[in-house]
């Protein structure tokens, strides 16, 4: 169960898997001509950087924290890339699927009502391997105990839950679906009680309220004239367009002071602007909880080391994952 697949394998694998949840390129993209990891470790290292950071901080293995005369303990966090810096050499891999690690018995990593299981069976499984000029140390990125606030330190990959990582797609950073809702009383803006029912002198234009350069999808306008007590007809009673807006044709059906009510969907970017395509939270495997998993995070104020990486709730507040959650992965250098 706990095999290696390298670099372009685990990636390719976890976009094959992610691919029906959304994700797109970021998962088997090639570095974006930035300086990363090291040339020895070339293509077989993969760089984890955070949407709050950027892509040119990318994991690496501190000299904080480690036992003396071993890599164990040694504090993960995230630095400037630079491709002669062997701190920053990680093999990432696939070490089976979230499906092989759930269960009840004494070698099953995680719990069978654990957010992974019940939400990611079918999903890829990651360990980060510390890999200095691609010699891999057996040590991957993990917690001492899977509790909030625990910082990454490197510790023994394939021997507990905690070194294990799994990509929460359900909040990928990528294109969102919401619900809205209008109202008006024909014609548009004007008290009901101001006007009397009778034909539309002209048309009506009633702009529909989106989010953040949301775009609202054409086929899922419903107008509703609740004084008829029927649905207004596309193209006879109104048109859509442009500009996010329903127009009340004077020629349709509806009448002045018949309230409407409008519902829609609108589409748009699930991350702020900053934000990196295609990231995604990075749920530990230790994590027992079945909603708002212990996820990756990292802390921009830290000292020793700085940025610190570690383990806090998943913050979904608003419905948008913070940057600080948010992680892509990219291949190694690119010369």
């Amino acid at each position: 169960m706990h095999r290696s697949i390298k670099s372009a394998v685990a990636v390719a694998a976890a976009a094959a898997l992610l691919w029906p949840a959304g994700a797109t390129t970021a998962w088997a993209s090639g570095p974006h001509g930035r300086a990363n990891a090291t040339l020895v470790c070339g293509s077989q290292c993969l760089d984890l950087s955070s949407t709050a950071l950027g892509p040119n901080f990318i994991q690496n293995a501190s000299d904080l924290g480690g036992a003396v005369g071993t890599d164990r303990g040694r504090k993960v966090n995230l630095r400037r890339g630079g491709d002669a810096r062997v701190n920053e050499d990680f093999v990432i891999s696939v070490d089976g699927f979230v499906r092989q690690f759930c269960g009840w018995a004494a070698g099953d990593f995680f719990s069978p009502t654990s957010y992974q299981c019940l939400h990611y069976r079918p999903f890829p499984v990651f360990e980060a391997n510390f890999a200095p000029d691609s010699n891999e140390s057996g040590y991957c990125a993990g917690v001492r105990a899977a509790t909030q606030g625990s910082k990454v330190r490197l510790e023994p990959c394939g021997t507990s839950a905690r070194t294990l990582w799994i990509g929460d797609v359900r909040n990928l950073c990528g294109p969102v679906t919401v619900h809205g809702a209008a109202t008006a009383t024909l014609p548009a803006g004007i008290p009901q009680s101001a006007i009397q029912a009778s034909p539309l002198a002209g048309d009506q234009v009633i702009p529909l309220s989106v989010t953040d350069s949301g775009q609202v999808n054409a086929d899922s306008v419903i107008v509703d004239d609740t004084t008829l007590g029927s649905d207004l007809v596309l193209n006879t009673d109104y048109a859509f367009g442009p500009g996010n807006a329903v127009t009340i044709l004077a020629a349709g059906s509806a009448q002045g002071g018949d309230e409407l009510v409008i519902t829609y969907t609108d589409t748009h970017q699930n991350c702020p602007a900053v934000q990196q395509a295609d990231s995604v939270p990075w749920i530990n495997g230790g994590d027992t909880a079945f909603s708002h998993p212990l996820v990756l995070t990292v802390d921009g104020s830290s000292k020793r080391p700085a940025n610190q990486l570690y383990l806090s709730q998943e913050n979904s507040s608003g419905g948008i994952i913070p940057d600080i959650q948010q992680f892509s992965v990219t291949a190694g250098p690119s010369s």
